[in-house]
């Protein structure tokens, strides 16, 4: 299930472990405070750390690494075993397999994904990729992150969460619908073929008898029906839905 959010939501902070709502206070009778524990990784140190201070004093996650180590972290995700991941996407060249690889390991530790990129495929790439959220970092505040956090937390699920702006919503859902209404054409089919054969563009030419920029054009419309952003992914994406064998 994909659940969209194209408002800021306000509200008071509730303190969660394991999505259980606790008294605040420490008297008789009463559960002691305990923050569920989280990972900040990103490459921006001013960022970080005010999301990091915003995250903690609201009493939303107890940081208890944040930084631009992607291999100190997950020493300490394995160490510490937190209850969330917030990974800043501009960290690596390919935050999706960065994410199946955390998620491979630790499939129970979700992982949310702030991002600039608000194009369809790459939010494809992250529910492909097993995060748990997708939050589009220029358009979203720190209020409206902190809900996604905590809805994150408290539905431990399959779940997928969607958090931008309006305007990009409406595309996201328009890029979808185009999509999913679009069928590979035989000479689709054939060049991605060629593709996972390992071809170059002049060599899918030759073997289709078509110009060179005509293959191009055949593999942009390839990677606009699959949602695919480069050539590999393109491929994926064939097995995955029995088009290639």
């Amino acid at each position: 299930m994909i659940t969209k959010r194209g408002q800021g939501a306000g509200g008071e902070h509730v303190r969660l472990i394991k999505g259980v709502a606790l008294e605040k206070g420490g008297g008789k009778g009463k559960e002691k405070d305990v923050m569920p524990k989280g990972v900040l990784i990103g490459p921006c140190r001013l960022h970080q750390d005010s999301l990091g201070y915003f995250l903690k004093t609201g009493g939303i996650v107890d940081v208890i690494i944040n930084t631009d180590d992607v291999t100190a972290a997950l020493d300490v995700v394995d160490k510490e075993s937190p209850d969330i991941i917030v990974l800043d996407e501009e960290i690596s060249q390919n935050t999706s397999g960065l994410v199946r690889d955390i998620v491979s390991e630790h499939g129970d530790v979700p992982v949310v994904i702030l991002a600039s990129q608000t194009h369809s495929s790459y939010v494809f790439q992250a529910v492909d990729s097993g995060a748990r959220a997708y939050i589009e970092k220029s358009k979203i505040g720190t209020m409206e992150l902190a809900s996604v956090i905590k809805e994150v937390l408290e539905n431990n699920s399959s779940s997928f969460h969607i958090a931008m702006d309006r305007a990009s919503l409406s595309d996201l859902s328009s890029r979808e619908h185009r999509r999913k209404n679009q069928v590979i054409t035989d000479k689709e089919l054939e060049i991605l073929k060629h593709i996972a054969d390992g071809c170059s563009n002049k060599e899918i030419a030759k073997k289709a008898f078509i110009s060179e920029q005509t293959v191009k054009v055949h593999i942009h419309n390839i990677f606009t029906k699959t949602g695919a952003r480069d050539r590999a992914q393109a491929v994926t994406i064939g097995f995955r839905k029995r088009l290639l064998s």
